[in-house]
């Protein structure tokens, strides 16, 4: 299996394989287990790098002594010394320890706020007896407000007209829906075919971003992990992570008052999963989001609308912990997660600055996480 869902892979594997920079390795044990020994063993790379760095740079140094002294004086012991030293500086080169590969493609997520003004009694959203049926009754009678600067997740089973309320908020085209129209929306969806053309390039669907010229989009989208070669790339081609963090980072640029977000962390890695939580939890705007992902909800939302009985029912954060508590997850286990994955990254980042001593610590703090949430 592939995924990217944090509570399957700490829950339900027990071989990883591995995939980075073109090569493949293989890990029995359980996902948190594999996390921190490939953290651990690159900690030990890094010193052994840095190891023979130190002895090869203190060996160049005297080879470029022995050299200027050769200019000097003609000796034929002073040459053969030469020689050998650089013999041994090519062996230590040749033998030397690479350093690890260590890529982070943490995308630099910012969502601008727009500038809609209203008095902060008043409703930004307001839904009133909204119904919608198929060759079925979805909802019925749905009512609920929402306030300026509020964050709410709309959580329950497929099929259930999430996605359908979500839409139809957007249009705005249904008596049921008080939207003003100087509210500025932004809307990502699960088909990425309603807000880009697909067979357009990556470039061309950013024509309308407010950039200047190419280069400026390129540039941008840099910071979201996409290289330059990207932006020539039809949108189809690409994955449905990067389609997702292509809608993040066209909504980030449109300085909305309003997000309506389908699945906005489906796909996405771990690292941009991260990122985005924390941005979504920097914004001062609106959100109205449909989530299945527990870590996000509970992490960024104020509270919780969720899908019972054909109708939505306000649940606060703390009772949706409560709940998803006794149905899903062992006690305390979100906190416990979200300090996990971010030990993995402070360890991560370490490594990749070349601080391996701070990673060493902050490897320490992992396991202690680990060790809570396996029960040691």
């Amino acid at each position: 299996m592939i995924t990217h869902n944090r509570y399957l892979l700490n829950h339900c594997f027990n071989k990883i394989l591995h995939l980075e920079n073109a090569e493949i390795q293989e890990f029995d044990g359980t996902y948190a287990d594999y996390n921190l020994a490939l953290l651990q063993m690159k900690i030990e790379q890094q010193e052994l790098a840095a190891a023979d760095m130190e002895e090869i740079e203190r060996n160049r140094k005297v080879v470029e002594r022995l050299r200027n002294e050769a200019t000097k004086f003609v000796n034929a012991s002073r040459g053969r010394t030469l020689k050998a030293r650089v013999s041994l500086l090519e062996r230590l080169e040749a033998r030397k320890t690479r350093s690890p590969f260590v890529e982070i493609k943490q995308p630099d997520i910012h969502l601008s706020e727009g500038s809609f003004v209203e008095k902060e009694e008043e409703n930004l959203l307001e839904v009133e007896n909204y119904n919608v049926s198929f060759d079925r009754k979805i909802m019925e009678a749905v009512s609920f407000v929402l306030k300026k600067g509020e964050k709410a997740a709309i959580v329950g089973p497929n099929g259930t007209g999430k996605t359908t309320i979500l839409r139809d908020i957007y249009k705005n085209e249904n008596p049921a829906i008080r939207l003003s129209s100087e509210v500025k929306k932004a809307y990502l969806s699960q088909n990425h075919g309603e807000v880009f053309d697909e067979r357009a390039t990556v470039l061309q669907n950013f024509e309308d971003a407010g950039f200047e010229k190419d280069a400026d989009v390129i540039a941008y989208l840099k910071t979201y992990g996409f290289e330059e070669e990207m932006a020539y790339n039809r949108v189809e081609n690409l994955s449905g992570g990067e389609k997702n963090l292509l809608q993040i980072a066209r909504i980030a640029r449109m300085h909305a008052d309003l997000l309506l977000l389908d699945e906005p962390t489906s796909h996405l890695d771990t690292y941009s999963q991260m990122a985005f939580e924390q941005a979504l939890a920097r914004y001062q705007g609106t959100v109205l989001m449909v989530s299945h992902d527990f870590y996000t909800v509970a992490n960024c939302m104020d509270y919780v609308l969720w899908v019972e009985d054909h109708k939505l029912r306000k649940v606060s954060i703390r009772k949706f912990r409560k709940m998803i508590y006794a149905d899903h997850f062992d006690k305390d286990y979100l906190e416990l997660e979200q300090k996990k994955k971010e030990a993995e990254n402070r360890v991560a980042f370490a490594l990749q600055a070349g601080k391996y001593e701070d990673a060493k610590k902050y490897c320490q703090e992992l396991e202690m996480v680990i060790d809570a949430i396996s029960g040691k």
